[in-house]
């Protein structure tokens, strides 16, 4: 017993085969007319069966089957003839289909290829080869043979061939899918319903004879192409597809009534003149319709590509062999220092080199891309609105004519290496850090271990010499030296993050308000401090002796930055959620994890400082001033570090310094 699916399958299929046979069998029905001996100027059983073997391939053979051997009972011939001229009307939809799955045939119908290829190889050549194998089995049932059987050959291929440029594209066009456009559906169809409408009646006008004067009346045939025109052009193939298909039936109803002036016409000069119309009307048409599609398309990339290239990250544009800017999308203006607004009429290539690279691009690059076709480099860019070089790396590229294959302009993809440079520059740095502060860290604890060799021995030493003995006073003054030495060993461990730490709860606000009553009395009396605390923080988990150090060393720079002038010193503390993107971006070489910070700013409008100090400020033993080790911020950035925090500088001279810290909430 077969499966439920193979059930459905197969009902499926009978289901199929009898409606196409049907239509088949109904097709002949209408398009039969008393003309020229019983044919008419469009068969559309040939654009059913063509149809249907294109949208359902070998599913639709039998019901196309069956429709063309219906003729073995209608057409009152004897029983071969009638075979003949089955096999012929198969032949031919098979062959068509064939050709149409061979040439990439899309059943929209909505590119140039696809109407052109329905047309010649299939339509004309289909009906060349219908019709001879038709005339061929009808030969053998009338007495003149061939030669009377051929007198209908003319007509038999114009019928097969209006058959499928009238028929078969309404039925492939309104099975598949078609692009609706950009208007919106409820103006697409009125406006679709009232053309159709439309085209018909001006049909029945001009094909009915209505109109009595035979001049008025041809002259009315050209009005149905406005009409057919407007569909194609506003609704694409199916649009064209329906109104030709109208415009043809209201022509085979005038002529199977003998009506119109085309009606009228005697046998022959009927078909020729009316086939030759439809024929006319339906190419025409389709390739309008086709063509407006292809133009809908191109324009919709089009769109997308512009969208994609206002949307890129990356600088891109396009300019002219004389080197006029053409083309720049959002991103290039805002490299180049250009407004969203601003014009690119008279902007040359040139001017958006940096003065440096000019010389360069002219006489090596220009001349490679025009040559070899393409260049990628770095290249030295200017900013229009600051004056600033900023270094990229560009991809240059040739832009040819398509026609003629000769070079008409040339393209650039340009991405700015400022991030880039910065992050490699903050990674060395980090290195550099790491690397002194392994080394500190290892002579440090060395140090530190014959240190307290040295103090023990001092210890010894005195209690072995008496009170009263001159050198008592040489031992007291070695151990306070010692001592001395020892905390400088501290400080080298806090710098290389291998400190000692007592961690406990702390109130970052409670810490930093107490701090700042001690220090007021050693800032400055010219600098006003302010604090911005936010209230309430979460707590830090930390050593308070290392976290009031890093604190008490930003506010004494920042007094000292204001080099005895009156200043500001702004403090501030507040909790926020940072996320790994930020945090890397921001405090490079501290590899710290999304979460809850407490952030400290202190800024001070103070002197600032050069691009070069400030990349030293870390290091150990660097100081600006004339006395000091100058371990402060060396210690700071260690402290930090131990700590599971980062720092940020921000500084420019006679801009004064903002120092940003961030150290993880507890708990977080």
């Amino acid at each position: 017993m077969a499966s439920a699916p193979r059930q459905s399958r197969l009902l499926r299929l009978l289901g199929l085969n009898l409606a196409i046979a049907l239509a088949y069998v109904a097709g002949k029905a209408l398009g039969k007319a008393p003309i020229s001996g019983g044919f008419s100027p469009v068969w559309p059983p040939t654009g059913i069966a063509l149809a249907s073997l294109v949208l359902f391939g070998r599913e639709a053979l039998p019901g196309v089957a069956i429709g063309c051997l219906s003729s073995l009972g209608t057409s009152g011939l004897p029983w071969l003839p009638s075979l003949g001229i089955a096999l012929a009307n198969f032949t031919e939809a098979s062959l068509g289909a064939w050709i149409l799955h061979r040439g990439g045939f899309r059943a929209t119908l909505a590119r140039t290829k696809d109407v052109l290829l329905l047309t010649i190889p299939v339509a004309v050549l289909g009906a060349l080869v219908g019709a001879t194998l038709g005339c061929l089995s009808l030969a053998l049932a009338l007495p003149g043979g061939l030669a009377e059987a051929f007198r209908s050959w003319w007509s038999w291929s114009m019928e097969d061939l209006l058959g499928v440029l009238v028929v078969a594209p309404p039925i492939l066009t309104l099975a598949s899918r078609q692009r609706l456009g950009d208007r919106p559906l409820r103006r697409r169809i009125p406006e679709g319903a009232l053309l159709l409408v439309a085209a018909a009646l001006l049909g029945c006008l001009v094909f009915g004879g209505a109109v009595g004067d035979v001049a008025i009346q041809f002259g009315l045939t050209y009005a149905l192409f406005p009409l057919v025109l407007a569909a194609a052009d506003r609704h694409g193939p199916r649009g064209a597809s329906l109104a030709t298909f109208l415009t043809a039936a209201s022509a085979l109803a005038a002529g199977h009534f003998g009506m119109g002036p085309l009606g009228r016409a005697e046998g022959r000069e009927y078909l020729i003149l009316l086939a030759g119309f439809l024929a006319l009307l339906a190419l025409t048409a389709l390739l309008l319709a086709a063509a407006g599609s292809e133009r809908r398309e191109r324009a919709r990339q089009l769109r997308g590509q512009a969208r994609l290239m206002e949307m890129a990250t990356e600088s891109i544009g396009m300019a002219g062999l004389g080197g006029r800017v053409l083309q720049l999308n959002a991103a290039g203006r805002s490299l180049f220092g250009l407004g969203p607004k601003s014009t690119l009429s008279g902007l040359r290539v040139l001017n958006l080199i940096a003065p440096e690279d000019r010389r360069r691009f002219q006489e090596t690059i220009l001349p490679q891309v025009l040559e070899q076709g393409s260049w990628s480099g770095e290249l030295a860019i200017l900013d229009l609105s600051t004056g600033e070089s900023i270094p990229t790396r560009h991809f240059l590229f040739r832009i040819d004519n398509p026609q003629d294959g000769r070079a008409e302009a040339f393209g650039a993809i340009g991405h700015d290496l400022r991030e880039a440079l910065r992050e490699e520059a903050a990674f060395r740095q980090t290195q550099r850090l790491e690397s002194l502060g392994v080394l500190a860290g290892g002579i440090a604890h060395d140090y530190n271990n014959l240190l307290t060799a040295v103090m023990g021995h001092l210890d010894l030493a005195r209690e072995l010499v008496a009170p009263s003995h001159p050198a008592q006073e040489h031992l007291l003054a070695a151990s306070t030296l010692a001592e001395r030495s020892g905390a400088l060993t501290r400080q080298i461990l806090d710098y290389a993050g291998k400190g000692p730490a007592a961690r406990e709860r702390l109130d970052p606000r409670r810490l930093v308000l107490d701090l700042t009553e001690l220090l007021k009395s050693s800032i400055s009396k010219k600098a006003e401090l302010v604090l911005d605390l936010e209230d309430p923080l979460p707590p830090l988990l930390g050593d308070p002796v290392q976290l009031e150090q890093v604190v008490m060393n930003l506010l004494v720079n920042a007094s000292e930055a204001l080099e005895g002038r009156a200043g500001r010193i702004h403090l501030s503390l507040r909790a926020a959620r940072l996320e790994a993107a930020e945090l890397g971006r921001r405090f490079p070489g501290f590899d710290l994890a999304a979460g809850t910070y407490v952030v400290l700013s202190v800024v001070d409008d103070g002197c600032g400082m050069a691009p070069e100090v400030r990349e030293r400020i870390f290091d150990p033993f660097f100081t600006t001033k004339f006395e000091g080790r100058g371990l402060g911020l060396s210690a700071l950035r260690g402290i930090l570090q131990a700590h599971g925090g980062g720092v940020e500088v921000l500084s420019e001279p006679g801009k004064g310094s903002a120092f940003t810290l961030v150290l993880p909430a507890a708990g977080d």
